[in-house]
């Protein structure tokens, strides 16, 4: 069977132009060429703020300090005397000047005499001096025998008790040793007492100036 040229030319072309076709509907069901997605900027995450700085909690409060004690033997207002202001700058030694008054020294050892009163407002006021001292003074003279007190000696002023001696209340305490308890007896207070202070009946009956 033989062919014509020209029918076969046109079989040829007719092919080639299916054949195109076909590659354009596969490259239509591919679907569009994938694109890189654009690179997104990131916010950056804040840094977290530092944990708040932990209080210490407050100290406890301190226990209060017990009450003083009196010293084994003496009233319990004299509890403490021992820190309160001190008359004289200098401690008293025995034989001083002011015993000379009476003649003789009645409290041997060296002594402080104290007073449960602010020494700069009494100074102040003149008690001790031309005044006197007000009502609720007690004054505390301890005279000590060696390393250890031996002897306190109580003035204490309460109104209406005694005005013919100052309203002062005299008494005296002796013990032998640091660890015996202070006693006292009837005899060792009042007139045994005022007999010699009312010698200083112008400075209220004190013998001890307030050197303040």
């Amino acid at each position: 069977m033989r062919f014509r040229l020209p029918a076969a030319l046109a079989l040829v072309a007719v092919l080639t132009v299916a054949a195109a076709c076909g590659s354009d509907e596969d490259s239509d069901d591919a679907g569009p060429t994938a694109t890189a997605s654009p690179t997104t900027a990131t916010t950056p995450t804040p840094a977290e703020p530092p944990p708040a700085a932990t209080t210490a909690p407050d100290p406890p409060e301190p226990e209060p300090a017990p009450p003083p004690e009196p010293l084994p033997g003496l009233p319990a207002y004299t509890a403490g005397f021992q820190s309160w202001d001190r008359l004289n700058n200098e401690p008293i030694p025995p034989n001083s000047p002011q015993t000379a008054r009476v003649g003789f020294d009645a409290h041997l050892g060296t002594k402080n005499v104290r007073v449960n009163r602010d020494r700069d407002r009494l100074a102040q006021t003149g008690a001790g001096e031309r005044r006197p001292y007000p009502e609720g003074t007690i004054l505390v003279k301890e005279a000590r025998t060696g390393d250890f007190v031996s002897l306190v000696a109580i003035m204490r002023k309460i109104s209406g008790t005694d005005p013919a001696h100052g309203d002062w209340v005299f008494i005296e305490y002796k013990r032998s040793s640091a660890d015996a308890p202070f006693t006292t007896e009837p005899r060792l207070m009042g007139e045994l007492c005022w007999s010699c202070h009312q010698i200083a009946d112008d400075t209220d009956w004190v013998f001890t100036p307030n050197d303040a």
